[in-house]
């Protein structure tokens, strides 16, 4: 997943074209998308999850036969045209849970990148992540969440980019 490479979408290079081409990305907007993958769901590998904003290999988290699962920020109809993939009654769930009305649909989807990656919840629910697509709870401080996913997010995107941490080395 952290080799970019370049693609050239047309179905006269592609053997199978998937819902990437259509659903996802505008050729507008070059492909950009923000986009959560995930493994786990009907194979016997540990739940993973990994963010991406072109178009990834279906193998990407796994070799496994399904490959990964996408679920994109936005999603766009045949002339283009951008649509929110999280749903108003999603959205509706939130904010009367929260009871705060700020909340956005793009907080949700950095809520639910943070909550994919919390360990304590992939052991307690480890075999229903093996059945059926991952749920959310509603955990306390929301905003705290949305927080570690958006900078979880543009660490796993933008990782070319990121300043090294710095290290100091100890030898014993």
């Amino acid at each position: 997943p952290y080799s970019k490479k370049f693609y050239y979408s047309e179905k006269i290079f592609s053997d199978v074209l998937s819902q990437n081409h259509v659903d996802i990305f505008s050729k507008d907007l070059k492909g950009l998308n923000k986009c959560i993958g995930y493994i786990g769901k009907d194979t016997e590998i540990q739940f993973s999850t990994l963010a991406f904003e072109n178009i990834n290999d279906l193998n990407s988290l796994s070799n496994a036969a399904g490959g990964n699962k996408t679920m994109p920020l936005y999603i766009y109809d045949q002339e283009g045209n951008r649509h929110d993939n999280i749903t108003d009654w999603g959205l509706s769930q939130f904010t009367s849970h929260y009871q705060d009305t700020n909340i956005s649909k793009e907080d949700i989807f950095y809520y639910t990148y943070a909550v994919l990656h919390n360990q304590k919840k992939h052991k307690k629910y480890e075999l229903n992540l093996k059945r059926e697509f991952p749920r959310l709870p509603f955990y306390e401080d929301f905003f705290k969440w949305v927080s570690w996913g958006k900078q979880l997010m543009e660490l796993h995107i933008n990782y070319e980019t990121v300043a090294p941490f710095d290290l100091q080395v100890i030898d014993n």
